[in-house]
C-alpha cells in the first residue's frame, strides 16, 4: 500500500501581511491541518485557533519547515482548549 500523500502550502494570511502560516493538505482524507509550532504539531485548521498559528517570517523559512515538518503525523481531534469558540 503506498504512502498516504500529503501537500504543504505556504500561505500568507489577509490579517498577518508579509507572514506565512503552513496549511497541510492530506489527499486521502481530503483535510486539511495548520502548522502550530513543533510543541502542537499539525492541528486541524477550521478548529483551531489562529492564536496558535506558527508565524514565519520570509517564504524561506516556512519552506524549510513544511520539509522538515510535513511527514509528522498529524492530530485528528484538536484538544477543547485549541478550539474556536
Amino acid at each position: 500500500m503506498p504512502e498516504p500523500l500529503s501537500i504543504v502550502i505556504l500561505a500568507e494570511p489577509e490579517y498577518a501581511p508579509g507572514k506565512t502560516v503552513l496549511i497541510r493538505l492530506d489527499m486521502l482524507s481530503d483535510r486539511q491541518f495548520i502548522w502550530c509550532g513543533r510543541s502542537l504539531g499539525w492541528l486541524p485548521f477550521k478548529t483551531t485557533s489562529n492564536a496558535f498559528f506558527c508565524f514565519f517570517s520570509s517564504d524561506d523559512a516556512a519552506q524549510r519547515a513544511a520539509d522538515k515538518y510535513v511527514k509528522l503525523p498529524v492530530q485528528e481531534e484538536c484538544p477543547d482548549a485549541y478550539r474556536i469558540a
